[in-house]
């Protein structure tokens, strides 16, 4: 590989990058609110608040204690105390991630297609609603999006020039993406590959392949160590899985393909073979990834077609072997999804999708700019040669739509009316303010139950099941939302009309419609 360091950028370019970064700033301000929306976001940001208290755990799933990654809960509690909100530290920290985002990208790009394309992926990844989506929710993907991207890019520079402190760098970068998601560890795997590529290519030697190898290992343990060490201490064991379970769990677990199965309103079929379940489960979630990753690209999808066209130098070019590293990664990754447990939520399957949505962007505006040279040739001296790029573009960026229709129920929508109160925070508020700590409450969803600073049940689906959980772990309250109960558990409809509600509930708060008197949120006592 040809040295691929960053050169100094020329002051148009760089006052076009801080246009950008700017612009995406500006809408996903416009797009944001310190409403949480996705469920769960209730259990990072309870970790930043048992951080704060001096514990990487967390009791609000169940009153178990728990471990995530706890990169996006750390950099949250530290924005909190000067915040003094844990919504706004979360959403602070997905706002500076994703707009953050576009400066790997620009040289990641530049390094495979040059400046005009670079320029053009900062442009994709700015008005991509699927990256406004995740820089405007108070969940991990922000961070760990640019936290992957950023150690492919280091990584690549570094190659580029044998530097043995970019590698360890990269290596960091894997070790912080880690510690945000744990598949963020896939990075070390495949990049320590390509070490091993490029040395073979490079001709530099086996001492110093193994040198920038161990380098790339160093650091990756160097950052994890600490986090390592306290799940030793917390399990009893060694384990790189936290509270996920080992990935030998995760890989078994069937999972559910339909709504009513993920929320317990049927059982899946069981008895299956070891061989037919991961058939089956291979099939099923190949089917639900390929057809998220259409909606996300659509028309973008044919420019990364024609984007890969730079890859036909195989190992002989900088750029091919940059490229063929971005592609390495899209399908091995993509390849590790089909062994998760197989999900019927489209959120799920976007928010796994997104790490590589970047990287398919670089490609496809690659294809943009090659699409153009072609058009370009047939045109040329031609006054139609001036518009043909620009009009590209423009497809590319249309074919965006579909992403918005996917994230749309996730975003701040400034043109619509909003409730004059967020209900779910008050609801909770006036728990935690008004009831015997600790709450132990039921809900469908955590968020009334997180702003309550409560224990979190999920609720089962029938009046029988209801009464059975409570009594056999303790809770006390059931909590019901009108926008998601009254239609996810349609056999506890019941809730909403307290006049026909058996009694062993008591209605102690809540809200109704101040027009019709309907029940939005209540809280219900269980009576045992």
């Amino acid at each position: 590989m040809g040295s691929d360091a960053p050169k100094m950028q020329s002051k148009k370019t760089i006052i076009i990058l801080e246009l950008l970064i700017v612009i995406a700033l500006a809408l996903r301000i416009l797009f944001s609110s310190t409403e949480v929306i996705y469920p769960d976001a209730c259990t990072y940001l309870s970790i930043s608040k048992s951080i704060l208290s001096g514990k990487l755990s967390t009791d609000f799933r169940g009153g178990i204690e728990v471990v995530f990654p706890p990169l996006y809960p750390l950099v949250t509690g530290a924005i909190y105390i000067v915040s003094k909100s844990f919504e706004l530290a979360a959403l602070i920290v997905s706002l500076i991630s994703g707009v953050l985002l576009i400066i790997p990208v620009f040289f990641l790009a530049r390094s495979i297609y040059g400046e005009k394309a670079a320029l053009l992926s900062s442009v994709f990844i700015s008005l991509s609603p699927v990256m406004i989506n995740w820089s405007v929710a108070m969940y991990t993907e922000a961070l760990f999006i640019l936290l992957f991207v950023s150690a492919i890019t280091v990584c690549l520079y570094a190659l580029g020039k044998n530097n043995y402190v970019l590698i360890f760098i990269s290596g960091v970068i894997i070790g912080l993406a880690y510690m945000t998601r744990i598949p963020g560890v896939i990075l070390l795997i495949i990049l320590g590959g390509w070490i091993f590529i490029h040395s073979i290519v490079s001709r530099v030697g086996s001492k110093k392949m193994a040198a920038m190898i161990a380098l790339l290992f160093l650091g990756f343990f160097f950052i994890i160590s600490p986090y390592l060490i306290y799940m030793h201490s917390f399990f009893g064991k060694w384990t790189f899985t936290a509270s996920y379970g080992s990935i030998e769990d995760v890989v078994m677990e069937e999972g559910v393909e339909t709504v009513a199965g993920w929320e317990l309103l049927e059982v899946e079929e069981t008895g299956k073979g070891f061989y037919e379940k991961m058939t089956h489960k291979i099939f099923v979630n190949l089917r639900h990834y390929s057809y998220m990753l259409f909606r996300m690209l659509t028309v973008a999808g044919l420019f990364v077609i024609v984007g890969m066209k730079v890859i036909g130098k195989g190992l002989r070019g900088r750029e091919s072997i940059n490229a063929l590293v971005l592609l390495s990664v899209v399908i091995l990754y993509f390849l590790s999804l089909l062994l998760l447990p197989p999900s019927p939520l489209i959120d799920e399957r976007m928010r796994y999708l997104s790490p590589i949505l970047p990287l398919l962007l670089i490609l496809s505006a690659g294809g943009v700019v090659t699409v153009s040279k072609w058009l370009g040739k047939f045109a040329k001296g031609n006054s139609l040669q001036r518009i043909i790029l620009p009009v590209t573009v423009t497809i590319a960026l249309l074919s965006f739509i579909p992403q918005y229709s996917i994230v749309s129920a996730g975003l701040h929508k400034p043109w619509e009316e909003k409730r004059p109160v967020d209900i779910r925070k008050q609801t909770g508020i006036w728990m935690k303010e008004n009831l015997p700590h600790p709450v132990r409450a039921m809900s469908r969803v955590p968020f009334i139950v997180y702003h309550a600073d409560g224990i979190y049940y999920l609720t089962p689906s029938t009046y029988e099941g209801v009464i059975s959980y409570a009594r056999s772990n303790g809770i006390d309250y059931i909590v019901v939302d009108r926008d998601i109960d009254y239609n996810l558990r349609p056999k506890l409809k019941f809730l909403f009309t307290p006049r026909i509600v058996p009694k062993d509930f008591k209605l102690v708060g809540g809200y109704t419609h101040p027009v019709t008197g309907e029940i939005l949120t209540a809280v219900y006592k269980i009576e045992k």
